[in-house]
C-alpha cells in the first residue's frame, strides 16, 4: 500500500530553499526589471516584501517567493536577453532598431547611425530642457569610456540650472575619435532642429574636459561657440604635466607644489 504521506520534514530551510521559482514571483521579477532594477536590487526588494508578510521565517526561507541570488540573476539575464539583446554591437542595436518606434510614440527621440555606429538620445524631458534660456549661455560636454565589452563611448550634453547640471542629450559612438564626435554632433544637432538651445541652435559657451578630438569636433559643428577648458581639468593637467617625468621637474618641487595647492585651498 503506498502512503503519500511525506516520511522526512518538508517546512525546513534547507527544503525551502529548494523550491522552484513560483510563476508569481517570475511575473514579479519581470516588472521590477521592467522598472529599471538590477539583480541585486530586485532581490532586496522581495526579501523585503515578503518578510512583513504573515509567513514568517517559512516565507523567508521558501526560494519560490522569496529566490536566492542566482535565480535572480538568471531571471535578469533571460530578460535582458529578451529585451536588450545579447551583450554585442549587432544584436544589441538590432534590438534597439526594433524599438525606434516604440520610443517615437512615447516622445522621444532615439537616431541609429550605422558608419560611424552613433546613437543620440533625446528624450521628452531633454527636449524641455532645450526651451531653458541657461541652455543658451553655457553647456558642459563630457565622455566616459569603457562602458561595454565593445568600448562605446557615451557623452552627455548638459546645461545649467537651479537644481544643478540638466541633460539635453546623450549620444553614443564607436570610439572618442574627432571623426566619430563629429558625426555624433552632427545627428545630435539635426535630431534637436531649431529649437535646439533656447532656439539659439547653440550655446554661448561649451565646457570640456582635456580632449583634443571633442574640442575639434565642437568646434566643426558650431564653430560660432566659444570652448572652456573646466577647472577641474586644468588643474588636472597641470598636475599631469608636473609629474610627467619627460619634463624633468624635480619630485621635491611637485611635492612642495601640492603641499601649497591645499594650503592656499
Amino acid at each position: 500500500m503506498l502512503n503519500n504521506v511525506h516520511t522526512h520534514p518538508v517546512l525546513n530551510a534547507l527544503v525551502l530553499s529548494l523550491r522552484p521559482l513560483a510563476p508569481s514571483t517570475k511575473d514579479r521579477l519581470v516588472a521590477l526589471f521592467d522598472d529599471g532594477l538590477g539583480p541585486p536590487a530586485a532581490q532586496a526588494h522581495l526579501s523585503h516584501i515578503v518578510s512583513l508578510g504573515e509567513g514568517g521565517d517559512v516565507e523567508i526561507a521558501d526560494a519560490s517567493i522569496n529566490p536566492r541570488k542566482r535565480v535572480v540573476s538568471h531571471q535578469f539575464s533571460k530578460w535582458r536577453r529578451d529585451n536588450l539583446g545579447e551583450r554585442s554591437t549587432l544584436s544589441a542595436f538590432s534590438v534597439l532598431r526594433e524599438k525606434l518606434e516604440v520610443y517615437k510614440e512615447l516622445g522621444h527621440e532615439v537616431v541609429l547611425q550605422d558608419d560611424p555606429l552613433v546613437v543620440v538620445i533625446v528624450t521628452a524631458i531633454m527636449g524641455r530642457v532645450h526651451s531653458l534660456i541657461t541652455s543658451a549661455d553655457i553647456c558642459f560636454v563630457d565622455s566616459t569610456a569603457s562602458c561595454d565589452a565593445e568600448n562605446h563611448a557615451i557623452t552627455f550634453i548638459l546645461a545649467p540650472s537651479m537644481c544643478g547640471g540638466l541633460p539635453l542629450g546623450v549620444v553614443i559612438t564607436q570610439d572618442m575619435t574627432a571623426t566619430s564626435y563629429e558625426s555624433a554632433f552632427r545627428l545630435f544637432k539635426d535630431t534637436v532642429g531649431s529649437k535646439s538651445f533656447y532656439n539659439k541652435g547653440g550655446p554661448a559657451i561649451f565646457m570640456t574636459d582635456d580632449s583634443d578630438a571633442e574640442v575639434a569636433a565642437l568646434e566643426r559643428v558650431w564653430p560660432e561657440s566659444v570652448h572652456k577648458l573646466c577647472i577641474f581639468h586644468v588643474a588636472q593637467a597641470m598636475w599631469r604635466w608636473l609629474w610627467d617625468s619627460k619634463h624633468s621637474i624635480p619630485l621635491p618641487v611637485c611635492f612642495l607644489l601640492n603641499f601649497l595647492s591645499f594650503v592656499i585651498i
